[in-house]
């Protein structure tokens, strides 16, 4: 699906952070991953977070320190 596309058909669209960068979109949904990722700077995480129009919801999965 490219970019065009989408945002006229409301429709969801799964990129990575620098695949999206100098895009933008009303809603954002990010999902962190719970491995440390070295290439995911404070710089790239602007990039990702600044996306959003309106709303910006991060998922951040936690372990279980139990299991």
């Amino acid at each position: 699906t490219n970019y065009s596309e989408w945002i006229s058909n409301n429709k969801v669209f799964l990129s990575t952070i620098g695949k999206f960068k100098g895009l933008e979109a009303e809603f954002l949904i990010i999902i962190e991953s719970e491995e440390p990722d070295l290439k995911l700077t404070p710089q790239r995480k602007y990039v990702a977070y600044s996306r959003a129009k309106h709303i910006l919801k991060i998922i951040k999965r936690i372990s279980d320190q139990n299991s």
